[in-house]
């Protein structure tokens, strides 16, 4: 199939709905095999019960093309305590192969960034130290790269954890 010859093709970037998670979970399977990643576990059905209504969980952005979907961007609502203002937590930046270097990307972020300002939030992600596209878009978009270590407590692991903590402080 050939990529689009230019970036004034009509990109239009909306809210994900509910209708939308089965289109959501494919391009997050798609994400998850080009990064090389099998920690893909959410269904559809848990992207539709979280992405829409009043209790929303999550925020997804759809980048569109004649009704096709060509890319995402998604994320989360928080608060940091350490700046004392609310954050977006970007999960997922993805455009579908034959869509990148076209500016989807570009238009999704910027998305984003509008609805951070809206709610004067600072907006943070991560990004593979290795991926070197990424980060040279993130800093053209004003974005500051840190070194950070990542740490992830799955559920069982922090049930765990939980678990031998008590026993530890009882020894103590």
């Amino acid at each position: 199939m050939p990529r689009p010859r230019s970036r004034d093709v009509p990109i239009r970037i909306r809210r994900a709905a509910a209708a939308d998670a089965a289109a959501l979970h494919a391009m997050m399977r798609a994400l998850a095999g080009h990064v090389g990643s099998k920690g893909l576990l959410t269904t559809p059905a848990a992207l539709a019960r979280d992405c829409a209504g009043p209790r929303a969980r999550f925020t997804a952005l759809l980048a569109e093309h004649a009704g096709t979907p060509v890319g995402y961007v998604s994320f989360a609502r928080g608060y940091s305590i350490w700046r004392g203002r609310n954050r977006l937590w970007l999960d997922d930046l993805y455009v579908a192969a034959r869509w990148r270097s076209r500016g989807v990307g570009l238009l999704l972020m910027r998305a984003v960034a509008r609805i951070a300002a809206r709610a004067g939030a600072d907006v943070k992600w991560e990004v593979g130290g290795d991926n070197a596209r990424a980060i040279a878009f993130y800093k053209r978009l004003g974005a500051s790269v840190t070194v950070k270590g990542l740490c992830r407590w799955p559920a069982d692991a922090a049930a765990a954890a939980a678990t031998a903590s008590a026993v530890r402080s009882r020894r103590s």
